[in-house]
């Protein structure tokens, strides 16, 4: 095991828009590159029209990294996709090894795989302060200076854009879908379900 990070799914897909609204990041390029520039419209009906496409699993391949591979964009989305090939060693095979949902939490629950830190974007600080402590990590500075940093609560890359689309005027259904779309990360991480989500 090692470190894991993760993040509320709803919360991801808002920093993810928000960025591509701005013209930043990879999944902005792709999409541009396959003709759908147009889903960045930067107001929160583009959001809706955005999140609609970004849960449809038909849509996996577009996304790349090996998301269209296969079952997985069936099995999960881009969210839980991003947390399990970031977080589990070899997960390119592993990816290609998973037909069903219970293929991906076997591999979640074995001891080879569970990490030891889970960094969650909401509780940075405080998980990184954990992560320091459980891993035993080698530290440039001293554990008190890096508290005092990390109080400070800065987030280097956070789009300015993401305040200005609001979760919580998100259809219930497509909440829902976010949901069903994102079990893993409820089930492994115990985030709240779609509105609650919504509401954090």
């Amino acid at each position: 095991g090692g470190r894991l990070g993760a993040c509320r799914p709803v919360q991801f897909y808002r920093s993810l828009f928000a960025e591509g609204c701005g013209g930043r990041g990879g999944g902005q390029a792709r999409l541009q590159e396959a003709g759908h520039a147009d889903l960045y419209q930067a107001d929160q009906a583009g959001f809706h029209r955005w999140l609609e496409w970004m849960l449809d699993p038909e849509n996996g391949a577009v996304l790349g990294h090996g998301y269209g591979a296969g079952r997985i964009a069936d099995l999960v989305g881009f969210a839980s996709f991003q947390v399990i090939r970031m977080g589990l060693p070899g997960s390119d095979r592993l990816i290609g090894e998973m037909e069903t949902r219970h293929d991906v939490t076997v591999r979640f629950d074995r001891p080879a795989y569970t990490p030891h830190a889970i960094i969650r974007c909401e509780r940075l600080e405080m998980d990184l302060l954990d992560a320091v402590r459980t891993l035993e990590l080698p530290l440039r500075y001293g554990r008190p200076e890096l508290k005092r940093e990390l109080a400070k609560g800065i987030r280097r890359n956070a789009s300015p854009l993401a305040s200005a689309f609001d979760i919580s005027r998100l259809p219930a259904n497509l909440l829902g879908t976010v949901r069903e779309r994102e079990w893993l990360m409820w089930q492994r991480f115990g985030y709240p379900p779609a509105r609650a989500d919504a509401a954090a």
